[in-house]
């Protein structure tokens, strides 16, 4: 007997009375050595139960490797225990007849315990420790290995650590002997410690949920395209974006353009082609949705270094445009007559100046007043007033032409620019205008309106190249065409 360490010869562990080395177990703390041949090799001993509550001693003598021996030189079994060792295995041996089970220590290790506190082992330990919630999943994967639907028994399962905390492992094994009616009998199998990476696993998880939530809320997606092969890889949330079915749609590149409205497809294939030389892809186009709706997006995305992937995020920008369209349409639209109002009039007969400049292609402008339109706000009302200049503005709109411009420039003032018109064409659209509005009449309160309108008509010319010359020119003829009676025409010649 040495100090620390209690020695057994194997003769006497096979003589034993298992109770005894119980006692010993239970009641010290001293290592357990077996002494063969006169060599002391430290053991481990479990006491094993059956079915039935018999006991009997398992000992697992540990014979160490030392790190100069030949390693060729060792048994068949030495090697699989050292192989065993080294991958950090939990290994467990299942008398499914009996309920007999034996255990090495890394498994007791795995839950916080020691071979020693979970004596006396039975399958019983194993239900001790298995998390309630995954026995099916156990009992479901023993069950279809038993019945030949898998080679192995191999299953992911949650244990639970004498600290009370998680430990998953991966659990796989398979039956090595059966009983004489080809019933499964000794089991043998593997636990593997996996906790770390279903750590992982589960912050990847929620990680990927933030970003969807944070996608579906800001209305982003991502995808990834191969133009090699036609290959398309879509987030959940572009399928959403489109009204797509995930489980009905197969995301190709043949199938985005398709979705792409027919007037953005050619900007958008200009842009996927400029991207293999600057490496980005930026562009902002309508796609159509599954129910036809027309929604606006923003792509955004980089060419990989193989020159045939791009890798981006598509982001839905449709509220943004329709508000843009609305900024801008109150910037430009005149509230009350829906024409162009005074300064984006300006804004096109610079444009049409600027043409005229280069080449000198005509360009006309009539300028149109409401006879005794202060007469109506007197008599009717102001609203009375308002639905005159909107039904003047109704007729002016549906009697010109598609690019002709007409605004309203002051109260009861309006504009309208004539590209490719000279001045004697213009007299006539004018006049044609005076007596179409001379002959309408505006229902207020079941009681009819009728008013006139005096048009001034001028041209750009060498002596009038630009808006202050123009438009003094065509107001002056109006005001001539007011004093000599209104509901005239007048042109700057005349």
């Amino acid at each position: 007997m040495q100090t620390g360490c209690s020695f057994f010869y194997f003769r006497d562990v096979q003589r034993a009375d298992p109770l005894t080395f119980i006692e010993l177990i239970e009641n010290s703390h001293q290592h357990i050595c077996l002494n063969v041949e006169g060599q002391a090799f430290p053991v481990n001993i479990q006491t094993v139960v059956n079915h039935a509550g018999e006991q009997r001693l398992v000992v697992q003598v540990k014979k160490p490797i030392s790190s100069n021996t030949d390693y060729t030189e060792l048994t068949h079994e030495q090697r699989l225990k050292a192989i065993l060792e080294n991958t950090d295995a939990g290994a467990w041996e299942w008398n499914y007849q009996t309920g007999e089970l034996i255990l090495n220590e890394r498994w007791a290790e795995m839950v916080g315990y020691t071979l020693e506190e979970l004596a006396p082992i039975s399958i019983d330990t194993w239900f001790k420790v298995l998390h309630p919630d995954d026995a099916k999943i156990s009992e479901h994967a023993f069950q279809r290995h038993f019945a030949g639907d898998d080679a192995f028994y191999h299953c992911e399962l949650r244990l639970v650590h004498k600290n009370g905390s998680t430990v998953w492992i991966r659990d796989h094994g398979r039956v090595v002997t059966y009983t004489e009616n080809s019933e499964p009998e000794w089991i043998c199998g593997t636990h593997i410690d996996i906790t770390s990476s279903k750590v992982l696993e589960k912050r990847l998880r929620d990680s990927e949920s933030i970003l969807s939530q944070a996608q579906r809320i800001a209305r982003i997606g991502h995808w990834k395209a191969n133009f090699s092969t036609d290959h398309l890889e879509w987030s959940e949330m572009i399928y959403e974006m489109l009204g797509l079915s995930p489980q009905d749609t197969v995301p190709s590149i043949s199938l985005f353009k398709s979705l792409v409205h027919h007037e953005d497809l050619k900007a958008v294939e200009e842009s996927e082609q400029k991207s293999l030389k600057t490496g980005e892809h930026d562009i902002t186009h309508r796609m159509y949705r599954a129910d036809g709706e027309i929604i606006w997006v923003h792509e955004k995305a980089k060419m990989l270094n193989d020159k045939v992937t791009l890798v981006g995020a598509v982001k839905d920008v449709t509220k943004q445009k329709q508000l843009e369209e609305k900024l801008l349409k109150q910037s430009r639209i005149d509230y009350l007559t829906n024409l162009y109002n005074r300064f984006y009039f300006l804004e096109l007969f610079e444009h049409h100046l600027a043409i005229w400049k280069r080449s000198k292609q005509p360009v006309s402008l009539l300028i149109i007043d409401v006879d005794n339109f202060k007469l109506v706000n007197d008599r009717y009302g102001h609203i009375a007033g308002d639905k005159v200049l909107q039904d003047i503005s109704s007729q002016l709109s549906s009697s010109t032409r598609e690019y002709d411009v007409c605004a309203r420039i002051g109260g009861e003032e309006f504009a309208v620019l004539l590209p490719d018109t000279k001045l004697k064409e213009a007299v006539s659209i004018a006049d044609k205008l005076r007596n179409k509005i001379s002959h309408h009449s505006t229902a207020v309160d079941n009681y009819p309106i009728k008013l006139s309108v005096t048009i001034g008509v001028s041209s750009l010319a060498d002596e009038r190249p630009d808006w202050t010359s123009m438009y003094s020119a065509a107001d002056a003829a109006m005001y001539q065409g007011k004093s000599s009676g209104r509901n005239t025409v007048v042109s700057v010649d005349e």
